[in-house]
């Protein structure tokens, strides 16, 4: 096996969809000692409206075989200051934890004032991604359950 070929291949080319079906398969029981697991991602969309029905708040939150992860939390930048995050977050942590989900994490800009609100609802810091997006440090918050 002298020439291997790298190819740039379309997703969901059906050749390759059924050679990962039966290797991860394999994968699978080398890795977590059993075959059944569930990869399919669920996603859930929460948001917060007020008096007026305007979106002040939305949460992204995606969860995989026992994992949560926020993927975005955007608050509309005269709501930023409200209660309401908590709100949010323990929705999220809820379906997480109704999913069997053994943690939930989420990232964020090392020198973004969500930092300081993380810390407070209990999300620990657990890794640093360092000159991550745009070359800044981005890190890693995660809440075990």
């Amino acid at each position: 096996m002298k020439n291997i070929n790298i190819e740039l291949v379309k997703i969901n080319n059906k050749v390759i969809n059924d050679f990962e079906g039966k290797e991860w398969i394999i994968a699978d029981i080398e890795h977590y000692w059993k075959a059944d697991i569930n990869f399919e991602k669920k996603k859930y969309q929460f948001i917060a409206k007020n008096d007026l029905w305007e979106i002040m708040w939305v949460l992204n939150l995606v969860i995989e075989v026992n994992l949560a992860f926020i993927d975005s939390l955007l608050v509309w930048h005269k709501y930023r200051r409200m209660w309401v995050w908590k709100k949010l977050l323990t929705k999220a942590e809820n379906i997480a934890k109704e999913n069997n989900c053994s943690k939930i994490y989420l990232e964020t800009n090392k020198w973004w004032k969500a930092v300081k609100f993380y810390e407070k609802y209990n999300y620990k810091i657990t890794w640093i991604h360092e000159k991550h997006i745009l070359w800044q440090d981005t890190l890693i918050f995660t809440k075990f359950f």
